[in-house]
């Protein structure tokens, strides 16, 4: 998500824990610092932007007592491909293959992509559920998948499907589709 007002935790003077997880929108102005929050020992922040890990790192570096943990820093080109994609929590993940996070990654954009182009056309139905099929085909591969990750991929292709412009493609059918080629 995107993280505004950051800056106000400098307000809780007497906050002994934070952490974040996937949070952006911030500036490295925004970090609080040891002057401002004293008791603040156990300070982690997994995936933010790479110019604010290396500033929570400086600021933070070298402070006694401080359980310090900055990790999974994305560069630009990271946040501009995945801030909006539904699998950026694959990147990284203990269980999931980092080749398998990128392919889901980019299986979501090329099939966002391509749905978004075919909405727009008229009687495109027949490429858009060639695009599903291709869509389920990836997932069907990795062999990881359980109950949590099957419902984030299907949420993702739902995410698709409720951001397409008008009713040219039949989305029930696309829908069906999936159901009828996923074996996760």
């Amino acid at each position: 998500g995107n993280l505004q007002n950051f800056s106000a935790v400098r307000k809780f003077r007497e906050l002994t824990n934070l952490s974040t997880f996937d949070l952006f929108g911030f500036g490295a102005d925004d970090i609080p610092t040891p002057e401002q929050v004293p008791e603040l020992r156990w300070f982690w922040m997994t995936s933010l932007p790479e110019t604010e890990a290396k500033a929570a790192k400086q600021i933070w570096k070298g402070k006694p007592g401080m359980d310090l943990r900055i990790t999974k820093p994305r560069k630009p080109e990271w946040l501009a491909q995945n801030l909006d994609n539904p699998f950026r929590g694959w990147d990284g993940a203990e269980h999931i293959p980092a080749a398998a996070a990128k392919k889901a990654a980019n299986q979501y954009r090329k099939t966002r992509s391509q749905l978004m182009k075919l909405a727009t056309q008229p009687s495109e139905n027949a490429q858009a559920l060639e695009a599903v099929a291709a869509y389920t085909q990836t997932f069907n591969k990795m062999g990881f998948i359980e109950t949590e990750e099957r419902d984030e991929i299907y949420m993702a292709l739902r995410g698709i499907l409720d951001a397409l412009p008008g009713d040219t493609l039949q989305k029930d059918s696309l829908i069906e589709k999936f159901e009828e080629l996923r074996d996760f």
